[in-house]
């Protein structure tokens, strides 16, 4: 052997660190894109739900500008929605009523457009009143599926005195 001749030595990795060193990567990289799915969700239901409070305050608000004719019972009103419903149509429809003041009709009609647009599948409101205590229950269809049931609708409700 000669004196400066090195020994042979491997350098580098081998192929099964690299495989492993793969498997470990794509894991970590999964559980990251499961996470992002979860905060997604969670995003979008905090947005919802951001939507419904506001809804409700503006409705609360126009209530109690208008306190004489919310405590005659002008804003009580209960709504079922189906996915494939004309929500605007179906209001008209309730509202089709001499009795009511145009400004309940106007106040009423703009909520629901506005409700309708930034919930798109909302599916129950109502606005009830006890003594001077209003309630407004706004409920969707959150998890975008084809079947539903009363059960799996989210719903807010919120209470205020007028």
């Amino acid at each position: 052997m000669m004196p400066n001749q090195k020994a042979n030595r491997n350098y580098g990795f081998s192929l099964v660190e690299i495989l492993i060193s793969l498997a470990i990567l794509a894991i970590g990289l999964l559980a990251i894109a499961g996470l992002q799915i979860t905060s997604l969700r969670s995003n979008n239901s905090a947005y919802l739900y951001s939507q419904a409070t506001f809804a409700s305050y503006d409705i609360m608000d126009r209530m109690r500008a208008n306190r004489n004719h919310a405590l005659a019972e002008f804003y009580n009103l209960e709504l079922d929605f189906l996915e494939n419903d004309d929500i605007i149509n179906i209001t008209e429809n309730f509202l089709n009523n001499p009795e009511i003041p145009q400004v309940i009709y106007d106040d009423i009609l703009y909520w629901i457009t506005n409700l309708s647009n930034n919930l798109p599948q909302l599916r129950k409101v109502s606005i009830g009143l006890n003594a001077d205590i209003a309630t407004v229950v706004i409920k969707w269809n959150e998890s975008r599926s084809e079947i539903e049931e009363e059960q799996d609708l989210t719903e807010f409700r919120t209470q205020s005195q007028l």
